[in-house]
Order: C-alpha cells, then sequence, then structure tokens
C-alpha cells in the first residue's frame, strides 16, 4: 500500500485552506483549472501552474512552461522541496504550505502529559529540569506551581510566581481542585485536565490572534456625537506572521495595535488569542506581550548591556539566575546585531545611530521573550536603508514563531512581511499579502 500525506494550501489573501491527500510517486498538477487535482484560485494563478509529487524526500513542484514560482520569496528554476510552513508563489499569490500531521518541533522544551492515578503525591510545574513538568521558559518561575494527586483527586496551587498560574482564566490564589475539562495556563503555556491526565495543548508558547467584528467608539467633543474609530474588523494572524498595519494619518493604525495588545481597548467585539478572550483574560497574557512604542524607551546614560540587565531584573521571575539573564541577554543582543555594541554607553561619548537605538528598545522588550511583538511606527524617522534593515529584523523574529504586527508610516520596504492590514477611516479594505495588495486595488 502507498504511502499518503494530507497537504493544505492555505491562502494568505482569503485565508482559505485547501487540502489535498497525495499519494507518494502520484504526479497531481495544481493550478486554476477546474480538472486539475488541486485547484489553486488566485490571481497570476495559471490553469495549469506546477506539477507535484509526492517522495520520501519530501513535497516536489516544478513549474508548468516556465510559469512564476517562488518558495519563501526565492525564485525556482527546475523544481523545488517544499517543507512544512514554507510560502509558495504562484505568480503573485501568496499560499502556505502546512502538513496537518506532520510532528511539530516546539521551540522550548515540551511538557509531557502526567496521569495522576499513576502518580499520586506531589508533583511540580516549573523552569528547573528537575521539576516533574519541566517548561523552559524565562516567563516560568523556577518552582511555579504544585500538583497534589491523590486516589479522589487532583489540586493544583500556585508558588507565588512572577507571571502567575490560571485556571478557566482566573489566576489562583491558593489552591483549588481540578475540574474535568478544567484549562490551566502557565504563561503562554495551556493544558487540559481530562479527568485522568493534565493534557498539553499548546507547549509552542506561540499566539494566534482572531479579531471578530471588533469597533471601537468614542465621544467627539466638538460635534457632541459618538464617532467610530474602528469599524467591524474581523481578521486572523497565525503564529509566526509578520503583519503591516497600514494607512492614512487618523485611519485608526495605533487605534487597532492597542486594541489587539490590550492597551487601549475595543468597544466592542472581540479579540482572542489562542481561542481565549484577550480582554476578560488579560492578566494570562500579560507577559507574553512585548510592546515598543514610537518613541525610545531607554535611559540614555548607561550602556546597553546594563539598560537590558535592568529590565531583565525587572520582567523576568525574582528566581532567574544572573548566569541565566547574562544567556538571555547575550541571545538577544545576538538576534538584534548589537554584540559588539553592548558595553558602550547608548548616547555618550560615541552615540549609537537611529536605527541602533531602536534595536536597543526592540532587546529590552525581546529580553522577556515576549510570544507577540506590537511595534508603534518604530521605522519613523529612519531613512530608507536602515528602515529596511529593521523590517528585515523583523521578519526574523517573526522566523522564531512570534508573531509580529507592526505599524508603519511607509510600504517602501513591506515586501519582507507576510501580510498587510490596510485602514481608511477606521475600516478595513485590504487583508492580504502585500504582493497581492496592488492587483486588489487595480
Amino acid at each position: 500500500m502507498l504511502q499518503q500525506q494530507i497537504i493544505e494550501f492555505r491562502s494568505s489573501f482569503t485565508r482559505t485552506r485547501t487540502a489535498v491527500n497525495l499519494t507518494v510517486g502520484l504526479e497531481y498538477i495544481a493550478g486554476s483549472g477546474n480538472d486539475n487535482e488541486i485547484i489553486l484560485q488566485g490571481q497570476d494563478v495559471l490553469s495549469q501552474h506546477a506539477k507535484l509529487t509526492l517522495s520520501p524526500e519530501g513535497l516536489c513542484i516544478t513549474p508548468i512552461q516556465q510559469s512564476l514560482i517562488s518558495v519563501n520569496g526565492s525564485p525556482i528554476g527546475d523544481s523545488a522541496i517544499l517543507s512544512d510552513g514554507d510560502w509558495l508563489s504562484l505568480g503573485s499569490s501568496l499560499f502556505q504550505i502546512n502538513f496537518p500531521d506532520h510532528p511539530h518541533t516546539p521551540t522550548q522544551s515540551t511538557p509531557t502529559p502526567f496521569k495522576p492515578q499513576t502518580q499520586l503525591g506531589t508533583l511540580t510545574i516549573g523552569r528547573l529540569p528537575e521539576c516533574d513538568i519541566e517548561i523552559a521558559s524565562p516567563l516560568v518561575s523556577r518552582g511555579h506551581a504544585k500538583l497534589y494527586c491523590n486516589a479522589n483527586k487532583v489540586e493544583i496551587e500556585d508558588l507565588h510566581s512572577t507571571n502567575g498560574t490560571f485556571v478557566n482564566g482566573q489566576r489562583l490564589n491558593g489552591r483549588v481542585p481540578l475540574q474535568l475539562g478544567d484549562h490551566v495556563a502557565i504563561a503562554s503555556f495551556a493544558f487540559v485536565f481530562t479527568g485522568e491526565a493534565l493534557e498539553p495543548i499548546d507547549t509552542s508558547g506561540q499566539v494566534c490572534v482572531e479579531v471578530r467584528g471588533l469597533y471601537k467608539e468614542v465621544d467627539d467633543c466638538s460635534s457632541k456625537q459618538t464617532k467610530r474609530l474602528l469599524d467591524d474588523i474581523s481578521l486572523v494572524i497565525e503564529p509566526g506572521e509578520f503583519v503591516v498595519i497600514f494607512g492614512t494619518s487618523g485611519s485608526g493604525k495605533s487605534t487597532l495595535l492597542d486594541a489587539l495588545n490590550g492597551r487601549r481597548p475595543a468597544t466592542g467585539g472581540q479579540v482572542l488569542y489562542n481561542g481565549t478572550d484577550l480582554y476578560t483574560s488579560f492578566d494570562a497574557f500579560r507577559a507574553t506581550i512585548g510592546y515598543v512604542p514610537q518613541q525610545d524607551i531607554v535611559h540614555r546614560k548607561i550602556s546597553v548591556r546594563h539598560a537590558l540587565e535592568y529590565t531583565a531584573h525587572l520582567r523576568l521571575p525574582p528566581d532567574t539566575s544572573e548566569l541565566e539573564i547574562n544567556d538571555y541577554i547575550a541571545k538577544v543582543l545576538n538576534k538584534v546585531e548589537l554584540t559588539e555594541k553592548a558595553e558602550l554607553p547608548i548616547d555618550t561619548p560615541t552615540p549609537l545611530s537611529g536605527g541602533q537605538i531602536k534595536r536597543v528598545s526592540l532587546a529590552v522588550e525581546l529580553v522577556a521573550n515576549p510570544s507577540i511583538l506590537f511595534l508603534d511606527e518604530v521605522t519613523s524617522g529612519l531613512d530608507a536603508g536602515t528602515d529596511k534593515r529593521m523590517m528585515r529584523l523583523f521578519a526574523n523574529l517573526a522566523a522564531d514563531q512570534k508573531t509580529v504586527i507592526c505599524v508603519t508610516h511607509t510600504l517602501e520596504n513591506i515586501d519582507v512581511c507576510h501580510l498587510v492590514i490596510l485602514l481608511h477611516k477606521g475600516k478595513l479594505v485590504y487583508f492580504g499579502s502585500p504582493k497581492e495588495a496592488a492587483g486588489y486595488f487595480g
């Protein structure tokens, strides 16, 4: 019997998913034609655009008659192997490749389920390897929570952790019994109690944002009328996507950004993080949200390293060791390309450049390893070259499976992002890939 594999093609513009079951060794035609085995609709998608073949090496794609195909932004010649998560361009239409039953490789250690009936007594959850359930994240305290298991019930207790333990969205205060179906959240890691086991349901630490019918109303002082700043916005942003919010002055860019991160909640509608309402469960997600405002957020008279050290002591659990802090800082400095500037004062005697100062502000947020990052016009005032380098840096952060949402005042360098949100007078007028935007507006 031949081996088979389900492949999903997700359109970045319509967000629709096309799932097909492919058999190893057989050839499939993909394109906009209704007679194809794989029907993919989009601008510039030819009737027969590509051949796909599933082999033990992976999913191979080959252009038909010199059709335009790119994988992760790079044009292909004869053929290419597609991997889970790759971005495939057919002409100017963008699709993400997903293997639904492909084993996920998490970026942090994955907690394993436990069965309380077979592990009676006290079990610990925390950052240390010797914990019964280890979660290797700087957002998790060394000893974060305890589980008390006996033959009749299982209870959970928070151990005065910095970022808290939540059951069904409520922060724990004392020891409480777990009921069948209870959801337990520690930082951005989620579990469900099945009655027989505490099963991990989200061990990646990633955040998916779902927006449903969002609107924001304020009272206009001059007209004494209600003014709607955001009007019926619905969209989905997946983990690992770099999304740019663009619009003219007063279109609602920063209002939408702050509605998505909870700083200034919307009047109505819903913002869901991993299926949970952000506004009613904000404390559960507070530690996973990073925010960089337009104005610099660092003291100018200290060194880059000291700025990050102070932030680490403020934002990370008090039980984080100096060795751990130094390790986090080294990784962040390398990520924002400031390792060689670590010991220099930010503005004396030789000031850092505007772009470097912006990267220090970004590094301050990255020390706590947020799962979702909001950037409010952080490239404003930078020259075109620096703006481009910053946008590429944001794209690299998204490649680490962080959700990155950025307000920008220019469309010059949005080609590196996955999706563009275009606003006009508070309304969503476009949500899709930057490559498809021009065609959408004609």
